[in-house]
């Protein structure tokens, strides 16, 4: 008798172990999750730009240090013009065909690491494409939904919900 109680035991054992393991990979599989860096194993083609008022009169700058491991830059922005900015942008797509973008519709969060000196305040903006308004020439068409987040000197980890970033309300009235 002692014998079946042991057997059972370890087929109940077995039995639970096995179905954690499913249940791990099915919830690894259901949460879509997919690394930009190192930029040689992401899955989604990308290139970083930088943009500055420089072409308005400003002297704002933007320079980027690293791409491969990291994502590593430098943004000054100078107030000697009216709306100074300097920027970094990341484009989803194929590098060969400039008008090929990515689609991203399947990921929900945006999540990563960052540290800034001095401390601020940064936006992520998503440049999205709407069928009715976007001409693929004029930027100001693409659907411009933006978030703000804190960046301080430690790292910090930022998880951004891409379903409730907010399109700029003269957008919105315009198009």
């Amino acid at each position: 008798m002692p014998g079946f109680y042991k057997n059972t035991v370890a087929v109940f054992l077995a039995l639970a172990v096995l179905t954690s393991l499913i249940a791990y990979a099915c919830l690894q599989r259901t949460f879509l999750s997919d690394p930009l860096l190192p930029s040689h194993k992401s899955v989604i083609p990308w290139k970083a730009e930088t943009d500055s008022d420089v072409r308005i009169g400003g002297s704002s700058s933007a320079s980027i240090n690293d791409t491969t491991h990291s994502l590593d830059f430098n943004i000054t922005v100078k107030p000697d013009v009216e709306y100074p900015y300097a920027s970094l942008m990341l484009i989803f797509g194929d590098p060969e065909n400039a008008g090929q973008v990515a689609d991203l519709s399947k990921y929900s969060t945006l999540s990563f690491d960052v540290k800034c000196a001095p401390q601020n305040v940064l936006t992520l903006t998503v440049f999205s494409i709407d069928e009715k308004v976007t001409k693929p020439a004029e930027i100001a068409t693409y659907r411009m939904a933006s978030t703000y987040f804190s960046c301080r000197e430690n790292w910090t980890h930022v998880e951004i919900d891409l379903q409730h970033l907010e399109v700029a309300e003269w957008w919105l009235k315009t198009f």
